[in-house]
């Protein structure tokens, strides 16, 4: 039986991929965005969708292929 989210019928896995694939959305938008406030926010975004991901798989953070990832690696080094 897959595992559940608290209070929903949705399995982990499949909130856990949709949260990856909403930062790849963000990182790939933010690396087009022509007004650097609007790469900032989409880049923020990114960063924490991948922080909820890395909660749901027992603190491992997955690969978007991103510099944003190389950020959240340096901070959880720091934080160990």
């Amino acid at each position: 039986m897959p595992r559940v989210l608290a209070g929903r019928a949705r399995p982990m896995s499949q909130h856990y991929d949709n949260l990856v694939e909403l930062a790849r959305i963000c990182s790939r938008q933010a690396s087009l965005a022509e007004e650097e406030d609007v790469s900032r926010t989409l880049r923020r975004m990114a960063r924490e969708y991948v922080q909820e991901a890395e909660k749901l798989d027992d603190g491992k953070i997955p690969d978007i292929g991103l510099v944003c990832l190389k950020e959240v690696r340096q901070r959880h080094a720091r934080s160990r």
